[in-house]
């Protein structure tokens, strides 16, 4: 799939089925992990986790198996997974959601150790469809993607100056997401 809603934010979209790693052929990924669209921002995966269905063990080896893939086809391939469903009976604090985390990233860690993919670049989200989590982690993948970032921001930075604004978002309507903001911190 395509989205093209904008200028700025435009990218392709591949479903990995779970059985991608053993399935699909390695000739297909220069066409899933090179930027075949020659924009500026590069590729990006982003691996959804569904953090009620442990162990994890399984799920993250089949990400590590898509990173191998994916970096030795494009090296400054960036990674993102997005801990989805931590607004479960499980999750009650926000401890509990901080834990899972750490053993996520403490588990994508060891596995990446053992395949010498220690400089592969993977960040992580705490994510829920039930608030505006998921639309900020999509928003920051985003903003990885947007070349003219550092434009955009010193031109949010000027509006907040000039017209003495508390804080500026740039919005894509359509996708409900945030392209760029000014440099001041967000109030939570």
């Amino acid at each position: 799939m395509t989205v093209d809603n904008n200028a700025l934010a435009q990218f392709e979209i591949y479903d990995f089925p779970g059985s991608y790693i053993s399935t699909s052929p390695p000739e297909r990924d220069h066409e899933i992990f090179l930027n075949s669209s020659g924009g500026g921002g590069g590729v990006v995966v982003i691996f959804v986790l569904d953090a009620q269905d442990e162990p994890y063990d399984v799920v993250l080896t089949s990400l590590v198996q898509i990173l191998r893939r994916g970096t030795r086809v494009n090296p400054q391939l960036k990674a993102h997974v997005f801990i989805n469903k931590v607004d479960g009976e499980l999750f009650l604090s926000e401890e509990a959601k901080y834990d899972c985390r750490r053993d996520v990233v403490s588990l994508v860690q060891e596995e990446m150790a053992e395949y010498d993919m220690e400089d592969v670049e993977v960040a992580y989200f705490l994510t829920s469809i039930y608030d505006h989590s998921i639309f900020e982690a999509f928003s920051k993948v985003t903003q990885k993607l947007v070349p003219t970032l550092p434009t955009i921001e010193s031109l949010c930075n000027v509006l907040v100056s000039r017209c003495n604004m508390e804080k500026v978002f740039l919005f894509d309507v359509v996708s409900k997401l945030y392209i760029s903001t000014d440099s001041g911190p967000v109030d939570a």
